[in-house]
């Protein structure tokens, strides 16, 4: 679900999604 937010919106939401995301953990969003 935030994975899809965080690539519809920006890099920003990363930050704060990134938790719940996990996309970082993936590697998909490290910046």
């Amino acid at each position: 679900m935030a994975k899809h937010i965080l690539k519809g919106n920006n890099v920003k939401l990363e930050g704060r999604f990134h938790l719940d995301a996990g996309e970082v953990a993936q590697g998909r969003i490290q910046a």
